[in-house]
């Protein structure tokens, strides 16, 4: 509570050797520890709080975050899956999966992770948003179009969703759609104030 890391961290580490067995004990040290910048540390801490505690939700998620910052993805996805198993409707888990997907460039695992998003959460619109360019990408028009008008149907202002929209339509070759999307999309990329892709 007095902010000093290093005597807590100091504390902690001591507890633990009096008594290895203590989930709060290592889970703490290992959030005070990553606070430091130490991820090594940290993520070995969580690592031992999590077989100490192997169906707590916040030590899975907290590793996954640690993996992430040091840039250990594919740790980072497997200590988030195992989160999933843990909790299998949570939706954030699964956006959080997708994220780091998109930074292993595995744009496969990175759809079905949104599209795992959007079951659990279908009030969503990141992940309508990120599964529509996806799908639209893959050729899924039918369900690229679904995502976009579910988006737009909760943020109107994203000029974003009328030009996947107009995508679409020159996809399936409805010009006239197309134009009708596009001009759609214009007012709103005023107010927004950025470019038109």
């Amino acid at each position: 509570k007095k902010k000093d890391l290093d005597k807590a961290i100091a504390a902690f580490q001591e507890a633990n050797k009096q008594d290895p067995k203590i989930f709060d004990g290592h889970y703490i040290l290992g959030q005070l520890l990553g606070e430091k910048g130490k991820g090594d540390e940290a993520i070995a801490e969580l690592a031992k709080a999590g077989e100490l505690n192997p169906d707590n939700l916040e030590v899975q998620m907290n590793l996954a975050r640690t993996f992430d910052k040091l840039n250990k993805f594919d740790e980072a996805v497997a200590a988030f899956e195992h989160a999933a198993k843990i909790k299998p409707n949570e939706a954030e888990v699964y956006v959080l999966i997708a994220k780091l997907q998109q930074k292993k460039k595995d744009k496969d695992k990175e759809y079905d992770a949104w599209d795992r998003a959007v079951k659990y959460d279908p009030r969503n619109v990141e992940a309508h948003l990120a599964l529509s360019w996806l799908a639209l990408d893959k050729g899924q028009f039918d369900k690229a179009e679904k995502g976009f008008q579910e988006a737009a149907r909760k943020r109107t202002d994203d000029h974003m969703i009328y030009v996947g929209l107009g995508r679409i339509a020159v996809k399936r070759e409805d010009y006239r759609r197309a134009m009708e999307q596009y001009r759609r999309a214009l007012p709103r990329r005023r107010l927004a104030g950025r470019g038109l892709p």
